[in-house]
């Protein structure tokens, strides 16, 4: 709906599709400015206004490529009834390939942390958005830190999804649902 004064003589538009809410549409706008990266205009509001979210976000990375930063959403915007209170983060990337293609990926950098209560006693979790980067965090997998040390062994902790764990001798099956 209203866009910011750009910097450059063209841009690219896209979205990003994340989380569980009706309107899990992100838009956003590459601004080609003159330098070597591009100015990434994002509607975290999701109003259709990208003068209205900050300022422009600018190139974060440090290696060659056409442009790489950090962006944070409000997880309330992402999962419904989550109101967590720190902010969603994720890397938005694309190189040149990707750029060719019109392509930019995402990962995330937020991780659920809570825990869970097997047969009296209590772990430590962690939920994360793995391979498919969508925000969902659903039937991804669960990190439990099974021998609880207060931390999670990423090769023997990790629970694939519609797998069972047995944990003190006892059988257990994990289903993420929001």
């Amino acid at each position: 709906r209203r866009e910011p004064i750009y910097q450059g003589s063209s841009r690219k538009y896209g979205f990003i599709r994340l989380g569980n809410t009706d309107n899990n549409l992100f838009y956003f706008a590459l601004d080609l400015a003159t330098g070597p990266h591009p100015l990434l205009y994002l509607d975290r509001n999701q109003n259709g206004d990208l003068t209205d979210d900050g300022g422009p976000i600018i190139n974060q990375g440090e290696r060659g490529g056409v442009f790489s930063s950090e962006i944070t959403l409000p997880f309330h915007r992402i999962l419904k009834g989550a109101d967590f209170p720190e902010d969603y983060k994720a890397w938005l990337f694309t190189n040149e390939t990707y750029w060719e293609r019109d392509v930019m990926c995402i990962y995330s950098k937020s991780q659920l942390k809570g825990k869970v209560v097997l047969d009296g006693i209590e772990y430590l979790t962690y939920l994360a958005d793995a391979r498919t980067n969508n925000a969902t965090y659903t039937n991804k997998g669960i990190y439990i830190d099974v021998n609880r040390n207060g931390k999670i062994e990423r090769n023997s902790e990790f629970i694939e999804p519609d797998a069972v764990a047995e944990i003190n001798n006892k059988r257990y099956e994990f289903k993420i649902t929001w």
